[in-house]
């Protein structure tokens, strides 16, 4: 079964057909998961949730209710909404290969809580890292076992929906900073240790490549 895509956002039609690649490429259903496309801006609403300031975020049922947009409000109210995957208007408007890595990611993150992933080796693995490193573990999200699968995930959606040119692209902007110079440089040095523990971790799948939906 697939997510169900909602929203007001004006690029609704354009980009469920893609983002729903996600989960076909993952072979994953998304029974329970409702993805929201926003066209507000919440950044400076001093009375929404800061959730609602970054550009993607997955709720699940039982999660707090304070501070949620109106017009988010009774959809997470509905008894048939179990997990909602909301995705920003600033996100919407960026390039299309960050807003799929985004979504993937938090649809990883959907797959954990569906208990779909065992994190257990990704947490001994970055557990031993830091210990060889002499490294707290303290500084981005690269750091915790659930962000680095979810952020592992999304690199290969990325890949294997827009092809590996598109990708290099991709990655290429984002480096152009250098914050996310640093932020890259830290994924692909953890990537790599941990393909030294791939014995550990399960092999992702491996579709087809499809270049047609690059932009």
């Amino acid at each position: 079964m697939s997510p169900k895509f909602i929203g007001d956002h004006i690029q609704l039609p354009e980009l469920a057909p893609l983002l729903q690649r996600v989960s076909d490429w993952a072979q994953f259903d998304g029974i329970g998961l409702t993805v929201y496309l926003d066209s507000t801006d919440y950044s400076n609403r001093p009375d929404i949730r800061d959730d609602f300031r970054f550009p993607a975020f997955l709720w699940r049922k039982g999660d707090s209710l304070e501070g949620v947009p109106s017009a988010l409000l009774p959809l997470m109210q509905g008894l048939d909404t179990s997990y909602i995957v909301w995705l920003a208007k600033s996100l919407l408007e960026s390039a299309t290969p960050r807003v799929i890595w985004v979504y993937a990611h938090e649809f990883r993150h959907f797959m954990q809580r569906r208990g779909a992933v065992d994190l257990l080796p990704v947490q001994r693995f970055l557990v031993e890292r830091h210990t060889v490193e002499g490294f707290s573990g303290i500084g981005t999200q690269l750091e915790k076992p659930d962000e680095l699968d979810s952020e592992l995930f999304a690199k290969k959606a990325l890949m294997a929906l827009v092809g590996e040119e598109a990708y290099s692209l991709y990655i290429a902007e984002c480096r152009t900073s250098t914050k996310g110079d640093v932020y890259f440089r830290r994924f692909f040095e953890l990537e790599r240790h941990l393909g030294e523990h791939r014995h550990l971790i399960g092999q992702p799948p491996n579709p087809t490549v499809n270049t047609d939906v690059a932009r």
